[in-house]
């Protein structure tokens, strides 16, 4: 699991218990500061709820870690997101695509291992290449082929122009199965005055 940080002060440490680090809870159980257990309520500010966990309820819990597990590809894992590429590695297309060589998910999308979550391959390649992937942004395929990980097949945009671009491309393949039918009827008809 993805690791909050502490809330305390200027910590940067992983919270462990009740939103704080071993070290933080410690130093507030000495000076009487650690809030008491029992009905204490979400950290987040203006939330209602009651707490669950590292000092949010579980809304709020779910939402941060869900959110850093497929948003983020921190520094360390960098370097072993490269040995990784290395180790499992890829096959390159006619196209100049890079398909992934290890497992892919259900959605067709690699699948790169990283401490025990599983990373979309194509979202690590981008940050192995370009660096940090901001939180909210989404890695496109220019390429159309979900399994591929080379870098200069990849852009980084917002989750509107993914939508967007995704609903272009459907239309576009509508339009092409129209025409195909089209000419499938055409060349029928071409056929029977032939005859």
């Amino acid at each position: 699991m993805t690791s909050l940080r502490c809330k305390a002060g200027q910590c940067h440490r992983a919270a462990q218990s009740r939103g704080y680090c071993r070290p933080c809870i410690k130093r507030l159980k000495e000076s009487g500061e650690l809030p008491p257990l029992g009905r204490q309520g979400c950290s987040e500010p203006g939330c209602p709820n009651r707490h669950k966990g590292l000092g949010l309820c579980q809304k709020h819990f779910n939402h941060e870690y869900n959110s850093r597990r497929s948003q983020e590809v921190s520094v360390k894992d960098i370097p072993r997101a490269r040995e990784l590429f290395e180790n499992v590695g890829w096959e390159v297309s006619d196209s100049g695509c890079w398909l992934w060589a290890g497992s892919l998910n259900a959605g067709g999308y690699g699948v790169a291992p990283r401490n025990g979550v599983s990373q979309q391959a194509h979202r690590v390649s981008y940050a192995v290449h370009f660096g940090l992937i901001p939180k909210g942004i989404q890695i496109h395929h220019i390429c159309t082929v979900r399994s591929c990980v080379n870098p200069m097949h990849l852009q980084a945009i917002t989750p509107h122009e993914n939508t967007a671009e995704m609903f272009e491309r459907r239309e576009y393949k509508r339009e092409i199965a129209a025409l195909k039918k089209e000419v499938a009827r055409l060349n029928r008809e071409l056929k029977r005055v032939a005859a």
